[in-house]
């Protein structure tokens, strides 16, 4: 681990992904506990999807810069994918964290949302917490190594496209 964290692209992405990963969280938690949209709205209803489709575009925005910041720091092509690569894994497992929290300890509130009750019946479990920890390892299982393709696509164009930080010498006739 300590060769990984020794890494300024690795390190970089890291501490950038958990700056994200906390703001998700924040707005998990806002959204899942504090402002819960009514029982009888579904995840699909149009206001939703143009909510989550602003999320996935400053995502994929915060996944360049992540890439160019860490081009900086390593001054190499494989650095913006090494930086990509470590903030999709952290900001995965920082919201499957907080997902995991949320859902248990206000399992009361996050039980009456629509798509959760449907997809709990559907699933012939007996225990809605069961259902809903079950779901979230489903999810890291398939989550964890596209966030870090995805992670690493995206911060290797950002790199690319910062370039290498270099200072030129003004050169004096």
């Amino acid at each position: 681990m300590r060769t990984y964290l020794s890494d300024p692209p690795i390190r970089r992405g890291i501490i950038d992904g958990a700056m994200v990963a906390a703001v998700v969280a924040v707005v998990l938690y806002l959204s899942e506990v504090v402002y819960p949209k009514p029982s009888t709205e579904s995840d699909s209803d149009p206001e939703y999807l143009r909510q989550l489709l602003l999320a996935y575009g400053l995502l994929l925005l915060f996944l360049l810069a992540v890439g160019v910041h860490a081009r900086w720091r390593g001054r190499s092509l494989l650095a913006g994918i090494k930086g990509g690569v470590a903030a999709g894994v952290t900001i995965t497992m920082i919201v499957f964290v907080a997902t995991a929290f949320i859902d248990n300890a206000f399992l009361s509130i996050v039980s009456q949302q629509h798509d959760k009750r449907v997809a709990f019946e559907r699933s012939g479990l007996g225990s809605m917490r069961l259902f809903l920890n079950l779901q979230g390892l489903v999810g890291l299982v398939v989550l964890l190594p596209g966030s870090a393709l995805i992670g690493g696509a995206v911060s290797g164009i950002g790199g690319m496209l910062g370039g290498p930080l270099t200072r030129r010498r003004a050169t004096s006739p």
